[in-house]
């Protein structure tokens, strides 16, 4: 038999952990963005020894290619920074829209996999 481990992607609610091995939270990139991790709260998960992975929601435009890659990954190291989330934590960065084109988002994330600041993960649907 398994042992199951779940971990948990949250936004406005702050439910109970019990039961999760992790937790997937989004980072503040722009103004009014209200679903975004707190610096207290990765104080918190980190005393409770609890791992995160963050994802990037940013304006979407992965079409825009590598210049507009370079600079979300910029802005999602330096939220992540002024967070206090340690260098190693992974910034999974969303390419979250229906695409069945690697035309419109493969250069994207080559310019991510190759920028400076934290490892890089994918956070959309099957085709990416």
């Amino acid at each position: 038999m398994s042992e199951e481990r779940l971990w948990l992607d949250y936004s406005h609610a702050r439910p109970d952990l019990g039961g999760y091995v992790g937790v997937m939270r989004y980072l503040n990139l722009y103004p009014n963005y209200t679903k975004g991790l707190t610096a207290a709260e990765v104080a918190d998960l980190q005393a409770r020894k609890i791992p995160i992975g963050i994802i990037a929601e940013t304006d979407g435009r992965t079409e825009s290619g590598a210049a507009l890659a370079v600079k979300h990954a910029e802005l999602a190291n330096a939220a992540a920074d002024a967070l206090g989330v340690p260098a190693d934590v992974v910034i999974f960065y969303a390419v979250d829209f229906d695409t069945t084109s690697a035309d419109q988002w493969e250069p994207y994330v080559q310019a991510l996999l190759s920028a400076p600041g934290r490892p890089v993960g994918l956070y959309g649907e099957a085709d990416v």
